[in-house]
């Protein structure tokens, strides 16, 4: 519960902080506003929550849909066996399953949690290594 409230004052900060350049497409206040406006509570209420991977990609993008999700959070299993492009499709099928677009995250913390570092075709044999590895 903690690293989920941590992740969602994390991502809030980053929209308050780069806001300017999240609306450098040159969306309008009102166009959003209709946005805002045509979407039902549920779908609101949905917006606010990111929720952690259950590592099948099915169930995911039927929660994305069923519960109107405004993000994810991947972890171990979502990477294992992976190269970048069933990620990017992977990604795809996530983003067209969100009527809205989705915030997707990964629970990277280096060292002994490196969910990157567990495919290395996915990475192009890059390693992740925690911060004590990297100023020992």
């Amino acid at each position: 519960m903690k690293k989920f409230l941590l992740v969602a004052m994390i991502f809030l900060s980053c929209i308050i902080v780069f806001q300017d350049k999240a609306f450098a497409k040159n969306i309008s206040d009102k166009k959003i506003q209709k946005i805002v406006n045509g979407m039902t509570l549920d779908e609101k209420i949905g917006q606010l929550y990111m929720s952690p991977s259950s590592g099948d990609t099915n169930k995911m993008t039927n929660d994305i849909k069923k519960y109107n999700l405004g993000g994810i959070v991947l972890f171990g299993e979502d990477f294992s066996n992976q190269n970048v492009d069933l990620m990017k499709q992977k990604d795809i099928k996530f983003q067209d399953a969100s009527k809205y677009g989705l915030f997707i995250a990964t629970d990277q913390e280096g060292g002994t949690v490196s969910r990157l570092s567990i495919s290395p075709q996915l990475t192009n044999g890059r390693s992740f290594p925690s911060p004590q590895e990297i100023y020992k």
